[in-house]
């Protein structure tokens, strides 16, 4: 396997539910609310930590933060390393 490595930088897997660009806020706080209570049921909780996943709920907006920065710290990678598309 190759591997490109900059001093610095660490990857973190993560993953979250997003919804189409205007959708309502009333839909997305509920649907907020259920992935919520999901995260917090004991089984899947269990489940997804024997497979080596962290649970963490929260809000849009902290999700959406989360989003930028991620966006942010990638273009910088992308910059530093000059990596070009082909």
């Amino acid at each position: 396997m190759n591997r490109l490595l900059i001093p610095g930088y660490e990857v973190e897997l993560w993953f979250g539910a997003m919804a189409p660009r205007g959708t309502p806020q009333a839909i997305i706080d509920r649907l907020n609310a259920g992935v919520n209570k999901a995260l917090g049921e004991p089984d899947l909780k269990q489940k997804l930590e024997t497979q080596g996943m962290n649970t963490v709920g929260g809000t849009p907006q902290r999700f959406g933060e989360r989003i930028r920065k991620e966006y942010a710290r990638w273009v910088k990678v992308i910059a530093d390393a000059k990596i070009k598309a082909e």
